[in-house]
């Protein structure tokens, strides 16, 4: 009995163990973790800040030197010369009217329908070996030679359908 009292005394004695005190604690809490990842993401918002700072800095030395500032950047509104020789190309070929100067029709091939209720028809096409999913008066366009074709999707209806290729003008019907 004496042994008891003294147990019980001990017990009272000593203050009673706090959480983050317990050998029983494994791991993080979801607190601790969430404010490690609050913490990293403040460090790579100020290291992005400082890099920011630097180029701008950086930039601002190179413009402001005395020679002047670095050879020019390319103007981003002049198109690509590539670009412009095929649309010079392009508007030759529309202004000129002799068919001989059209490049000739691409092979087009019907492959399939397409058909789902409430939904407009459409069709798949085999254009030079292309496929292509194409709904009713939508463009669809090739270039050959050069030279921009346009398929129009005329109509969709039953087994036909009707392409009308510009700038040839002529109207195919694919059964």
């Amino acid at each position: 009995q004496g042994m008891r009292r003294w147990l019980l005394l001990m017990l009272l004695a000593c203050p009673p163990a706090r959480a983050e005190d317990s050998l029983l604690k494994v791991g993080k809490t979801p607190a601790e973790k969430l404010e490690e990842k609050v913490d990293q993401a403040k460090d790579n918002v100020a290291k992005a800040l400082d890099k920011l700072k630097r180029r701008q800095a950086l930039t601002t030395q190179a413009l402001l030197a005395p020679g002047g500032p670095p050879a020019a950047l390319p103007d981003p509104t002049q198109p690509d010369p590539a670009f412009q020789q095929s649309f010079r190309s392009l508007l030759r070929g529309q202004s000129r009217q002799d068919p001989a100067g059209l490049p000739p029709l691409p092979a087009i091939e019907l492959a399939a329908r397409v058909e789902k209720p409430g939904r407009t028809p459409a069709v798949l096409l085999r254009i030079d070996g292309r496929t292509v999913l194409a709904k009713n008066q939508e463009e669809i366009s090739v270039i050959r030679q050069g030279q921009t074709i346009q398929l129009r999707i005329q109509a969709i209806d039953g087994d036909v359908v009707r392409i009308l290729v510009l700038p040839h003008n002529e109207l195919l019907t694919l059964h």
